[in-house]
């Protein structure tokens, strides 16, 4: 068979052109860069999962800061706290004594009275206390803060030193000794002690404080001073390192907050004094033991440690065996009242409580102060703020007095667009007392705000006890703490019959605070909505308005005006370097704070409840700070006493 007679299936085709084979060469290459893109767009979103939960762990979180958020928005439901009527405990203040007249002390006494503190009538608590305290027994004290206390035992103890024979002059010694647990109470028994002895010159008193010169302490000592007001670490010092300081002569030793100063960690240097005080007296000798105290717990009288460190440690035993209510006075003016954890308030005083969650605290804030300031035609208005630690005060005290005052940073942009204008009235001072202060510069805040009419400060827990700062109009709880601390607080307000009002910041995961106040402490607290607060803002839209032209916003509802002033609050503490550290540190020591509560109350005030990225909106912030090094931010057993050891070494009492 020959070859031209097969027929083959075969199919060729035409052969390639140069142009042709360019062209399927470059669709390969294509082909391969997407696939090339679609690998490296898997790797790069891999990456940046990691690298943002590797910010997360280390670093926290950082928050969007191409757009503000708004307050409003996102924020956790606020829960309904029904407003119930509490029968509250309250202590009539006024005793039945129709005049100082029928008081058996020294005329020079009722006469200085009437003249110097302008009283024509006693308290209830001095009324009883007055006459027992001049037997000479030892005497317990519970009475409300602002009862008039320290008159109390002022009273009768100068009494009863100047009727001492043969009289008591300089070189005669301590005859008294007042414990109070911090430098401001010092200074403030002190000037009330100086008052009374205007007519017993002979009688000299001095106080004796950390911060002071104690040298000059020293030769006064060496002189002699019949009274001695300290706090106890001071008093311990000297006993420590003054030669010439003598106890033989002691009748009176009197603890002021004594169970503030064992809170405080003040037990082991009571014991020493009162130790020491013993070994220098006389077998046969006996000094009387005077103890006040506004909120002693339930069972606190009776409470083995309170005796261990007030009572004198030659009888011990004998005060265990015999139970120290039968030797000892115990004047308790809530007695119908027989629960000793109910205090007693002021029926002049009206509590008040708001529930705001995080992002919306700082703007409610400072609507609450417009609110007290601009609207009741300059009549008398003193407003104590309290915050947890030194650093909020320092970061609140800046940004509320360029807010609310005008105050002009020299880092503030010139052409004004951060310049807050005056908010606040005129007539209002704004200062600040924290416990880092040098003693001259917190004796001298405490002098210029006790005689200003309208003013606002800004305080740690410091000022929570014992101090009596006159005409204060409202308490302003921002930070919550112990609800003893919570009462003491109020204290500075309603006193002596007076009117005063209180205001406490809550988080909604903290609502249940109020019930505990009103259960078991018998407190009557009404509720304050935020939007009722926040209302007031629109008073001052004018003031606003002039602010935002520049940016073409012009805030027409309370809204629009809240969320103006914040973002010209997060301007301002982004605005430098030194302001954003300021606003991290307080974030920081405002968790601190958060984390140190005791297990106790960990349910409502737990670390893992907060909205991190809405707290640091409060602080201004458009970056979470970094926690990592901050340790103390872990999970530990905290309690209010650690707390109160941290408010130690931050407030400086001693």
């Amino acid at each position: 068979m020959e070859d031209n007679n097969l027929l083959l299936n075969i199919i060729s085709e035409p052969t390639p052109t140069k142009s042709k084979l360019l062209e399927k060469k470059s669709v390969k290459r294509k082909h391969d860069v997407v696939e090339e893109k679609i690998i490296d767009n898997e790797s790069t979103k891999k990456k940046k999962r990691h690298e943002r939960v590797k910010l997360d762990l280390c670093q926290g979180r950082e928050m969007k800061s191409s757009k503000r958020s708004s307050l409003f928005t996102n924020n956790p439901t606020i829960p309904h706290i029904e407003d119930i009527n509490v029968e509250t405990a309250n202590e009539e203040i006024f005793g039945t004594a129709s005049s100082l007249d029928t008081m058996p002390v020294h005329p020079h006494i009722i006469s200085c009275l009437k003249q110097k503190f302008d009283i024509s009538r006693l308290t209830n608590v001095q009324e009883k206390s007055i006459p027992t305290i001049l037997t000479g027994q030892d005497v317990i004290i519970k009475s409300q803060t602002g009862s008039g206390k320290t008159l109390a035992y002022v009273i009768p103890t100068i009494h009863r030193i100047q009727m001492i024979e043969p009289f008591v002059r300089r070189e005669t010694g301590p005859i008294a000794i007042v414990l109070v647990p911090t430098k401001e109470l010092v200074q403030q028994t002190y000037e009330v002690f100086q008052k009374l002895l205007t007519s017993f010159v002979r009688i000299v008193c001095s106080p004796l404080v950390g911060g002071s010169n104690r040298n000059h302490e020293k030769k006064r000592l060496r002189r002699g001073l019949n009274i001695l007001i300290s706090t106890p670490g001071r008093l311990c010092d000297h006993i420590d390192n003054t030669q010439s300081l003598s106890f033989k002569n002691i009748q009176f030793l009197i603890f002021d907050e004594a169970d503030k100063m064992l809170d405080m960690g003040f037990a082991d240097a009571i014991k020493k004094i009162i130790q020491t005080i013993t070994k220098h007296l006389d077998n046969e000798k006996h000094f009387q033991r005077i103890l006040l105290s506004a909120t002693p717990t339930t069972g606190w009288f009776n409470n083995l440690q309170i005796k261990n460190f007030f009572c004198e440690t030659r009888s011990l035993n004998e005060f265990v065996d015999i139970n120290l209510n039968k030797n000892s006075i115990r004047i308790d003016i809530s007695e119908e009242f027989n629960d000793e954890s109910v205090i007693t308030v002021p029926k002049t005083l009206k509590q008040m409580f708001t529930i705001v969650p995080s992002k919306l605290r700082f703007v409610t804030l400072i609507a609450f102060l417009l609110k007290i300031f601009n609207n009741n035609d300059k009549k008398k208005a003193k407003v104590l703020l309290f915050l947890a630690t030194n650093d909020l005060v320092r970061f609140h005290y800046d940004v509320i007095n360029t807010i609310l005052n005008g105050e002009k940073d020299d880092d503030i942009d010139e052409q004004g667009d951060l310049q807050f204008g005056h908010l606040l009235d005129q007539s209002v001072k704004l200062l600040r007392l924290q416990g880092d202060m040098t003693h001259q510069e917190r004796t001298s805040v405490f002098n210029e705000f006790s005689k200003l009419t309208r003013g606002i400060l800004l305080c740690t827990n410091v000022a929570a006890r014992g101090l009596d700062l006159p005409s204060v109009t409202w308490i302003i709880q921002y930070h919550p703490t112990s609800p003893i601390d919570y009462i003491h607080r109020i204290g500075r307000t309603a006193r002596l019959g007076s009117i005063g009002r209180s205001l406490i910041f809550l988080l909604p995961n903290e609502a249940e605070y109020v019930t505990t106040l009103q259960e078991k402490y018998k407190m009557s607290l009404k509720s304050i909505a935020p939007d009722d607060i926040l209302e007031t803002l629109l008073s001052s839209c004018d003031k606003l308005k002039q602010h935002f032209e520049t940016r073409t916003v012009i805030p027409k509802t309370a809204e629009q005006c809240a969320s103006s002033l914040h973002h010209h609050f997060e301007e301002y503490v982004n605005g430098s370097e030194e302001r954003i550290e300021q606003a991290r540190q307080a974030y920081l020591s405002f968790i601190r704070y958060y984390a140190s509560f005791s297990r106790e109350w960990k349910y409502l005030f737990h670390v893992k409840n907060l909205h991190r990225g809405h707290v640091a909106k409060s602080f201004g912030l458009k970056q979470l700070p970094d926690e990592t090094n901050n340790h103390t931010i872990n999970e530990r057993k905290g309690t209010f006493a650690s707390l109160a050891k941290t408010n130690k070494s931050t407030t400086s009492n001693e």
